[in-house]
């Protein structure tokens, strides 16, 4: 877990605009009620042709937005195990 609400895998120092270095994560995720956060440190730029079939999303420099609301191409079992998600983080939140 990377605070409270992102759940990281990988090591990598990252230096922001600012050139300050930081410890993240390669890829990572964050789950929220209305939408779920990827996090490609790399970028999308060689994610073009999967990301035209996602559907209905945002990206940011390393973020990926996608409504869970939307009609975005995913299949049944992983959108109810983004959606359970949030119920593992409330409960991890719980046990700290």
């Amino acid at each position: 877990m990377w605070g409270e609400s992102i759940v990281g895998f990988g090591d990598l120092s990252y230096t922001n605009t600012t050139k300050s270095e930081y410890k993240w994560f390669k890829t990572g995720f964050s789950p929220r009620k209305q939408s779920l956060t990827l996090y490609i440190m790399d970028g999308f730029e060689s994610y073009d042709e999967i990301l035209s079939r996602l559907g209905k999303h945002k990206t940011g420099k390393s973020c990926l937005y996608i409504n869970l609301d939307s009609s975005i191409y995913c299949n049944k079992p992983l959108k109810k195990y983004f959606m359970r998600c949030e119920k593992i983080k409330s409960f991890a939140r719980a046990m700290i």
